[in-house]
């Protein structure tokens, strides 16, 4: 069942970039991840641009020892998602700008 108006413009503006990016690939279900897990990521080796690998970059290999899950990790939550990006608004606009926005709820599902 579709409704109109659903979203507000900004969050319809926002649900096509999401589409666009690709990104409901392995944000998907409920909580629009949480419930998978995936190789990271799907831009380029993220590791080898990033350099200076540490043991928990093997990600899910820690657990399973299986050489299948190297570099795989939990897929995000939408609620996790948001956190980092204010995170890392903060970092970028100083805590006081980047607080309001993050201190707004997320809409209720």
């Amino acid at each position: 069942m579709r409704r109109e108006g659903a979203l507000a413009p900004d969050g319809l503006a926002g649900l096509r970039v999401f589409l666009r990016a690709g990104c409901q690939e392995c944000h998907n279900g409920v909580g629009v991840g949480g419930g998978s897990f995936q190789r990271m990521s799907r831009h380029g080796d993220y590791f080898a641009a990033r350099g200076d690998a540490s043991p928990a970059d093997l990600g899910r290999y820690n657990i399973t020892r299986r050489d299948e899950d190297r570099r795989v990790f939990r897929v995000f939550t939408d609620v996790e998602v948001r956190a980092v990006v204010c995170f890392l608004r903060s970092l970028d606009e100083g805590a006081a700008s980047s607080a309001a926005a993050c201190a707004t709820p997320s809409p209720a599902r």
